[in-house]
């Protein structure tokens, strides 16, 4: 099976890169497009072959849904070609083909159904049904889209942050999955007919029949409702619906591609849903909000809010602290902080994560609740696979459904996968999750935390435009949904599962040291999905994963794709939202660079804002720029060159203090001149006062010469001394030591 990444842009022949047959399971890694597969055997397809009977072989059909199936034939065919005619490029998996076919079969079914169309042959084989078919608007496209993610995950007190930003980020992605789940089972389908999930939005794929859009404003509107309810305006969902032609979805079927018909469908969908954002609460929610006596607007404790989301709508309790301080919380946000808890003592593989939907309120254990159809809830706990098998042996529907994160789970009914990515380094604390505190404590020189925020680039046009082909005459013919739902599959499993792989590797590379580490990364996936991430962790462990995650993300992707990153550094008790804020700020200023594909990294700086010539973000490289430049040439020559302690004797490095890097820092960004020569005077001042003694060792003489050389070079060219000043900045970091009471 060939990479569909190998279309993007422009496809060239003889570069093309495949796959070798690989199962989603963690132990046969990630799946990376190689330039040079060899011919595949049976023996392959053997392998596979009996991982797939196997698993068939322990689904019960009585109790199970078909979703138990979907996640079996995703393990095994994901990268075995759905086509073996030579004709044809092979980049569509037979998993993709067989669940797309699976939710237009349905589609269509339901679509005759509800016209009373019962010969199918006279309806869908002769040349006049095919073509009414293929002309009538029989399909609808969907998306939803939650507004307010931010404000609800980062607008936060910092007391148990950790716990709670990841709980919250988790507690998203749950509601968004059974949301799309409870519109689909309302509708008699499955999770085939969900196109795409993650990043706050999700693409159904739909008959469009009167009770499809019936159902779709019943969701829309009981869904809000739910929303307004527990958390005012913070959190808002939109849907919008676009009928679309068996032509479109082939983008011109067999008469031919002369246009992006697909395209601009999507088009048409995001237009709908922008103009549906703007005229929010419109439809029947809009005067109950409006008035006052309404039980949406009452307050439960007047007087008092909660102290991590500041609402007063729902009921508070005091909840005491670690510290013996006691804390007015919603029973929300204590929910949210206790499943951050559990979330942190249950990563793979110590335990798997099961989570139960139930429309019993649980009364022993922690529980959160999420919306369901005709203003119904329903409620969510983390369990245990042998609770929940015990439960549904018991009573088949005593749970809506269960989902298994991260694991693909035969055996268990209802259970649905879900990948998520949800790494986090295990705790040395008692409570067994950790916290900012911690992480900031794993650092290497001074003690700080980092935040990693990065998105992939250009992500919007490349599923609208990016599969077209320039260079040939029907630049449209790779147009299709399947291969629109194979790349956001391939996106999504890096960013939810592959993720996790990458950072729970027992070895790694730390390209700030040049060595090689064999522990545990200290990091944390906040959020990982859809085409961005929110990773927190120990600055220098951040660093690392940034320049790995972006390697990899490259090499996944057949360099075709790449992502802009911003990466902050702060006190473990710096405001999450000014973490969340200031790191945005970052990634946008690498994103303000032509063509993207950068990174900015620690922090805006004040003593330049007011320039016109300088931005407010000084360390911002393309990737290559940072890899090589910064880190591979300025950083590893000052780590080779220079020691903070005097071991001028048996290393042979030259031995300096902090103050002599901060000068160097000083004269380096300094300005004085508007060609900067005044400063290179001062500079090769302090160089020369750095000269071993005459009887100094040979390697000590010959070390500071060629430090002095390079230093000076750098310093006179724009490019490599924006470059030196970073690594001195690293540097700096690596080494520094944090005194007791110093918070700058």
């Amino acid at each position: 099976m060939q990479a569909v990444f190998n279309l993007i842009g422009g496809r060239k022949k003889g570069d093309e890169r495949s796959y070798r047959p690989l199962t989603l399971r963690d132990e046969d890694g990630i799946a990376y497009p190689l330039a040079n597969v060899p011919m595949l055997t049976q023996a392959d397809y053997a392998r596979l072959e009996q991982y797939l009977r196997s698993n068939l072989a322990r689904i019960n059909y009585e109790l199970e849904s078909p979703n138990s199936l979907l996640k079996v034939l995703e393990s095994v065919a994901s990268y075995v070609p759905s086509s073996t005619y030579q004709r044809e490029i092979p980049d569509i998996s037979l998993f993709d083909h067989l669940k797309l076919t699976a939710a237009l079969a349905a589609c269509m079914y339901q679509y005759l159904d509800a016209r009373r169309v019962t010969d199918y042959r006279d309806a869908m084989f002769t040349e006049k049904g095919r073509q009414e078919f293929r002309t009538c608007q029989s399909f609808l496209l969907v998306s939803a889209d939650i507004s307010g993610i931010q404000d609800f995950i980062y607008t936060i007190s910092s007391r148990g942050a950790l716990k709670s930003l990841r709980a919250r980020s988790f507690y998203l992605e749950l509601i968004l999955e059974h949301m799309a789940d409870e519109i689909l089972s309302a509708l008699d389908l499955t999770r085939a007919n969900l196109l795409y999930s993650g990043g706050g939005h999700f693409y159904l794929l739909l008959p469009n029949t009167k009770r499809v859009v019936e159902v779709l404003k019943e969701a829309h509107r009981d869904f809000n409702h739910w929303l307004y309810r527990l958390y005012s305006t913070t959190l808002y969902l939109e849907m919008a619906a676009v009928p679309v032609t068996a032509n479109v979805l082939t983008n011109g079927g067999p008469e031919g591609h002369s246009s992006n018909l697909l395209g601009d469908a999507y088009q048409t969908l995001a237009n709908e849903l922008n103009l549906g954002k703007i005229r929010r609460y419109s439809s029947g929610l809009l005067p109950e909000i409006m008035d006052t006596e309404s039980i949406m607007k009452s307050d439960m404790d007047a007087g008092r809010e909660c102290g991590i989301c500041r609402t007063s709508s729902i009921e508070l309790v005091d909840d005491v602290l670690d510290t013996g301080e006691v804390q007015v919380i919603c029973r929300n946000c204590k929910s949210l902080r206790d499943i951050g808890g559990q979330l942190g003592r249950r990563v793979k593989p110590n335990l798997p994560l099961i989570v139960s939907v139930q429309e019993k309120r649980p009364s022993d254990r922690v529980y959160l609740e999420v919306p369901c159809l005709e203003e119904k809830v329903a409620y969510i706990c983390i369990t245990t696979q042998k609770e929940a098998e015990e439960t549904l042996k018991a009573d088949k529907k005593a749970y809506r459904r269960v989902y298994s994160i991260n694991d693909l789970m035969t055996g268990l009914a209802y259970s649905t996968n879900l990948w998520m990515g949800h790494y986090s380094k295990p705790s040395s604390q008692e409570a067994g999750h950790v916290d900012f505190e911690e992480l900031a404590g794993d650092s290497t020189g001074i003690k700080r935390m980092a935040v990693l925020r990065a998105d992939v680039d250009n992500l919007g046009k490349i599923f609208a435009r990016g599969l077209e082909q320039p260079d040939e005459k029907d630049k449209y013919r790779y147009l299709s949904l399947s291969r629109s739902a194979t790349l956001s599959r391939q996106l999504s499993l890096f960013f939810k599962k592959h993720i996790n792989l990458i950072c729970g590797s027992e070895r790694h590379h730390s390209y700030l040291t040049g060595k090689e580490i064999a522990a545990p990364r200290s990091l944390v996936i906040v959020y990982s999905g859809g085409d961005d991430l929110f990773i927190v962790g120990a600055w220098n462990e951040v660093v690392d994963f940034a320049v790995e995650l972006y390697q990899a993300f490259t090499r996944f992707t057949c360099e075709r794709l790449h992502f802009s990153a911003g990466i902050g550094f702060f006190r473990e008790g710096f405001p999450i939202s000014q973490m969340a804020a200031l790191t945005a700020r970052l990634e946008e200023a690498a994103k303000e660079l032509d063509g993207k594909d950068a990174i900015a990294l620690f922090g805006l700086d004040r003593s330049i804002r007011e320039c016109e010539d300088t931005p407010e973000v000084r360390h911002v490289f393309k990737w290559n720029e940072f890899i090589r430049g910064v880190l591979g040439e300025k950083l590893g020559y000052l780590n080779d060159r220079l020691a903070v302690e005097k071991e001028i004797e048996t290393s042979g490095r030259l031995a300096v203090g902090m103050g002599v890097m901060y000068r160097w820092l000083i004269l380096l960004n300094r300005r004085a001149a508007p060609d900067g020569r005044s400063n290179l005077a001062r500079l090769a001042y302090h160089l020369a006062r750095m000269e071993p003694t005459a009887g100094a060792r040979g390697d000590v003489q010959d070390s500071y010469r060629e430090l002095h050389r390079r230093v000076y070079e750098w310093a006179g060219n724009e490019k490599d001394r924006r470059e030196l000043v970073t690594a001195i900045n690293l540097f700096v970091y690596q080494h520094r030591k944090t005194k007791e009471g110093d918070d700058r």
